[in-house]
């Protein structure tokens, strides 16, 4: 295979995710995308980075039945390969909307430029609402006080 043949496979691949994430969302969540993992989450009371992860443990097994077929001769179709491979990256592209979801509920902040994550709350100067990074720990550059000075 050629570079060539090789980035058509990843661009074609990349429009059936899309495809398929975004029908499997319409047909799976309300107003809130993620409610059926808040919901199997609720049921076993667990989290729901924990309920993803179960359901997403049936798309690997299913891939490394298909691995351990294929190493015995037993040949899927690329049509079935295609489907796994797809559910398996729409998964790790669903738990990091639960991860993103969880870490901004809890007052943590997404550098949407960089696509870094920062897990640690946001912090601000109770005085004039300058965020912590804009200030990187050093205190307020306005008022010269700490982030929690009442001003």
């Amino acid at each position: 295979m050629n570079k060539h043949e090789r980035d058509q496979i990843i661009e074609q691949t990349i429009k059936k995710i899309r495809s398929i994430a975004l029908a499997k969302g319409d047909e799976y969540a309300n107003v809130d995308a993620l409610q059926n993992f808040r919901d199997a989450a609720a049921l076993d009371q667990e989290s729901m980075v924990k309920a993803c992860w179960g359901m997403w443990k049936k798309h690997i097994v299913s891939i490394a039945e298909f691995v351990r077929r294929h190493d015995r001769g037993q040949y899927e179709t690329l049509e079935k390969w295609d489907e796994k491979l797809i559910d398996n990256i729409i998964y790790s592209m669903l738990m990091q909307c639960i991860l993103v979801d969880e870490m901004t509920s809890r007052g943590g902040c997404i550098n949407q430029h960089e696509l870094r994550f920062n897990y640690e709350p946001i912090i601000r100067c109770s005085y004039c609402g300058v965020s912590e990074g804009e200030y990187h720990k050093g205190g307020c550059p306005n008022h010269k006080l700490s982030p929690n000075h009442p001003g």
